[in-house]
């Protein structure tokens, strides 16, 4: 294994599902991240002295989620870092400084989406779960109901306990669209990751598994093998199903998404459809 990994995604899209299968690919996992976090929650004041681009030099965006910005000379030596034959995770927005960086250290990268319905789901029970409370929303969120951060984390705003404005998902996901644009990146759907075990279909799961193995140039990869060892296991990834989602949002709500998201090209190049009054089903590939 002669090159690095970066495995960037969207927050509750599949990220440790990814990760697992770099692993079966030959890939050592870094223990380095890129994200929100990198600049905010615990140890937040370290971390600003070190990373932040603070007076001088340039600032590299790396927020998705909320804005938040490191100094490009440190993130040249953080990514530098990983060791060849490993891979890095992260929730990076996307700018040309760096995919810029990371090409320059010979990282492929593999960005992770998923049906932004399954993510807004999803990031309800994260918000709250016992061990977040570093994270900086967390006592604000974890007040609301299910369907107050539904709304939310559809819309976003201002959370006067974290002093910080969080982004609706339609700005967070434009944030990461510049990943879906580039050819340095390979763009991998967690529903067509998972298989028949996650509510997908195997088919769909062996051509999207081949043409990672072809993209990082892995030779001599079963992926029969790796099929079966794929789904599961994983600390917040045990069981995801593509189809989780569906129930969990109101008439209303339904049409808010559909208002929101309906008019992203990039998304519906992709598979996902907002068409209101659409069924709520999964996009399937």
């Amino acid at each position: 294994m002669n090159r690095r990994l970066f495995v960037n995604s969207f927050p509750k899209s599949g990220t440790n599902l990814v990760e697992k299968l770099s692993r079966l690919l030959g890939y050592r996992r870094s223990g380095r991240s890129l994200a929100f976090s990198s600049v905010h929650g615990r140890h937040e004041l370290l971390k600003r002295l070190i990373r932040a681009h603070g007076l001088w030099g340039a600032a590299v965006p790396i927020g998705l989620e909320a804005p938040a910005s490191v100094s490009a000379a440190w993130l040249r030596r953080y990514i530098n870092t990983v060791p060849v034959g490993s891979y890095f995770s992260g929730h990076a927005a996307w700018s040309g400084h760096l995919e810029y960086l990371l090409r320059e250290a010979g990282f492929k990268t593999i960005q992770v989406i998923r049906d932004p319905r399954g993510i807004l789901s999803s990031l309800t029970g994260y918000a709250v779960e016992e061990g977040n409370e570093w994270f900086p929303f967390h006592s604000a969120f974890a007040k609301l109901s299910r369907r107050e951060l539904l709304s939310f984390y559809l819309r976003g705003g201002y959370v006067a306990e974290a002093g910080m404005y969080y982004s609706g998902i339609r700005e967070a996901l434009e944030r990461a669209a510049g990943w879906h644009r580039s050819p340095g990146a390979l763009v991998v759907r967690f529903e067509d990751l998972v298989g028949q075990k996650g509510g997908g279909s195997d088919q769909v799961q062996r051509e999207t598994l081949g043409a990672i193995v072809d993209f990082l140039e892995i030779p001599g990869v079963d992926i029969s093998s790796i099929q079966q060892e794929l789904f599961g296991g994983t600390h917040t990834f045990r069981g995801g199903q593509v189809d989780r989602w569906v129930g969990d949002f109101d008439a209303e709500l339904t049409e808010a998404i559909a208002k929101e998201l309906a008019d992203l090209p990039w998304l519906r190049g992709l598979g996902y459809d907002f068409a209101w009054p659409a069924a709520q089903s999964p996009a399937k590939g």
